[in-house]
């Protein structure tokens, strides 16, 4: 095959690639129902879970159109409407910490002698916590900004805490994120749990009725 010939080739096949790297790497469009699904899907990457010892940590990462289909229970927007709901979160990012035990057992009474650990401990979680946990994100570390403890009071075993940081880069230069938590109360030591910017990446784009 001659020069000329090659490069002919070359440049009639290129659309042809080009078109087919676009559709291949495109996010799907998802109802508000099958979106939360996706979100919380462990495989996806934005649900993170490790065992230390009798403990487990997991972190849920939640996009601002997560967390405002969370909040608001419905999905009958109009454009304004949501647009509007979503800037009032964008300038956060959100995450759920939850720590439980590895056989299930009430995290609130593990390995606790008296009523007065007990309470220590749902100090700890209501407020004490707050100051071991950053997040770095890409090279930014950040502390929590926002912290809030869900008491169960019993109904669930594990504790569950609503965080938030400083959302400084916008969603064009998503970047891999961890979460910290310097663990000085249950004994594992300093925690670890990351997501991607892949996965953050491949999030799908929200379909309203």
């Amino acid at each position: 095959m001659s020069v000329m010939l090659k490069i002919l080739f070359f440049l009639t096949a290129l659309p042809a690639v080009v078109l087919k790297t676009c559709s291949t790497s495109a996010v799907p469009e998802l109802s508000p129902a099958e979106y939360i699904s996706w979100v919380e899907d462990a495989e996806n990457g934005l649900h993170q879970e490790k065992t230390i010892g009798a403990l487990r940590f997991s972190m849920q990462y939640k996009p601002a159109d997560y967390v405002v289909l969370q909040d608001v229970k419905r999905t009958n927007f109009s454009s304004p409407e949501w647009d509007s709901l979503t800037k009032e979160v964008s300038d956060m990012q959100y995450y759920t910490l939850q720590i439980g035990t590895a056989d299930g057992k009430d995290i609130t009474r593990f390995n606790l002698g008296n009523d007065q650990e007990y309470y220590a401990r749902q100090e700890y979680l209501s407020a004490g916590m707050q100051k071991d946990i950053q997040l770095v994100d890409g090279t930014d570390t950040l502390n929590c900004l926002m912290y809030h403890y869900e008491r169960t009071y019993g109904i669930s075993p594990d504790a569950k805490v609503v965080l938030a940081f400083d959302n400084k880069a916008p969603k064009t230069a998503l970047q891999n994120k961890t979460l910290i938590l310097n663990d000085n109360h249950f004994g594992t030591g300093i925690i670890m749990l990351s997501i991607d910017a892949g996965s953050l990446r491949s999030i799908p784009q929200l379909t309203l009725n």
